[in-house]
């Protein structure tokens, strides 16, 4: 009898280790899944975020070939059509106005049609490359698209690189 109550003993001290281990690993498998599930989230925050930064890079690629193609007008077009743009980009540009001359006789003569390649437009940029938070309007300067395409070439030194444009 005394071996039954040791075998019971032992069977049931078997059954609690092994309960506990079971728990254990159950644990074990709730903080992974836990753990998993955070990361996952995450990861899901973070692509969300890196689409962000490609969607600006992607804005800024454009505007450098705009600039070096002259072409303001298409910079000032993507801004109108997306003001988000403008908080991307490192400059502001805004069409100057066609003032009409007016003679003494109430009739409006339109000024010369001005040709596309020498429109006007104020460009507002921030000196720092910061977001449109650091563009200051009080620094625009009337720049015409030969101005621009003649003036972006060159060797620009951006943090360790140095990069060509031509």
């Amino acid at each position: 009898m005394e071996k039954e109550i040791v075998k019971k003993g032992v069977a049931e001290a078997e059954k609690n280790l092994r309960d506990k281990q079971i728990e254990t690993v159950k644990q074990i498998v709730l903080k992974t899944l836990e753990k998993k599930e955070k990361l996952e989230k995450e990861k899901s925050k973070l692509k969300s975020e890196i689409e962000k930064i490609d969607e600006d890079i992607k804005i800024l690629k454009a505007d450098i070939e705009d600039l070096k193609q002259g072409r303001l007008d298409r910079i000032e077009e993507r801004q109108q059509k997306d003001p988000s743009t403008k908080d991307t980009s490192v400059v502001v540009i805004i069409k100057e106005k066609i003032i009409e001359k007016e003679t003494i006789n109430p009739v409006v003569i339109p000024s010369t049609p001005i040709n596309p390649w020498y429109q006007p437009y104020v460009v507002y940029w921030s000196s720092t490359g910061g977001s449109r938070d650091n563009i200051t309007f009080t620094n625009g300067e009337s720049i015409n698209n030969s101005v621009a395409k003649f003036s972006t070439v060159g060797m620009y030194e951006v943090g360790d690189k140095v990069i060509n444009l031509r």
